[in-house]
């Protein structure tokens, strides 16, 4: 009896696997209007990128909210060749891409998780068969973001300040990929760093306030802001929506 529940449970996770690795190459734009997330669910099995637009942006993640906060002025932020300061100087300073440990800090310091938690989740647990075993990880971003792959179910792109230009590029341009893509941004690859750039497949999209975007797994991403200065960085909340197989997926 115990075999053969142990086989059953096998079958239904290889099966799983084989499920979460369908993807959807084609370079198509689906939108949702209202800003209701329970109207992207039934995309979720088109695999393609999803703009959401009219969503109620919170009032938080600003330099307005941070300037208003005593205690999220002093959160430490350690970066890669710099020494530990303070968020309060996050916007005054040239930042490389957030680590994700100190963005996963910040969603946490700052209460997006809580908020997305009890604001977003709840969508996606409610409307899928499979949601109770959905999970949430949330990170909070200031300035821009150099490429990374996606690998949840969604990956919930949404700036609450300033607007953002978004890079898309699908998982089988990889092998064009320059051998240091990480972090880096496909429109300032050149020849020397990838001799097949021009044969590299991507698409721009502008994501303002208000509007959020939704990608599946298997894509890979970078944005910067379309208007940001030294003084006014743009501040992004990601949300991603795991279950059991993406999140052991390597990033």
């Amino acid at each position: 009896m115990l075999l053969e529940f142990i086989i059953i449970i096998a079958t239904i996770f290889i099966i799983s696997i084989c499920f979460y690795k369908q993807t959807n190459s084609e370079y198509r734009i689906l939108q949702v209007e209202g800003g209701d997330l329970t109207n992207l669910l039934p995309l979720i099995p088109e695999l393609s990128p999803t703009v959401i637009r009219g969503f109620q942006t919170p009032n938080f993640w600003t330099q307005e909210d941070i300037a208003a906060s005593p205690r999220l002025q002093q959160i430490p932020l350690v970066y890669s060749g710099f020494k530990p300061f303070p968020l309060a100087q996050a916007q005054t300073i040239l930042l490389p891409q957030s680590p994700s440990a100190t963005s996963e800090l910040l969603a946490q310091e700052t209460g997006i998780q809580v908020w997305a938690t009890h604001t977003i989740l709840p969508r996606f647990t409610t409307g899928l068969w499979y949601g109770p075993i959905l999970q949430l990880k949330t990170k909070a971003l200031i300035g821009t973001a150099g490429l990374q792959s996606t690998t949840a179910l969604q990956t919930l792109l949404m700036p609450t300040q300033g607007d953002i230009k978004v890079t898309l590029l699908h998982k089988r341009q990889f092998p064009f990929f320059p051998s240091n893509w990480k972090s880096t941004h496909p429109d300032e690859w050149t020849k020397s760093m990838t001799p097949l750039v021009g044969e590299i497949q991507f698409i721009d999209i502008i994501i303002r306030k208000g509007s959020m975007l939704a990608l599946p797994p298997h894509w890979y991403f970078s944005y910067k802001g379309l208007t940001s200065t030294l003084a006014k960085k743009p501040m992004v909340i990601t949300m991603e929506i795991h279950h059991p197989i993406s999140i052991l997926a390597p990033q």
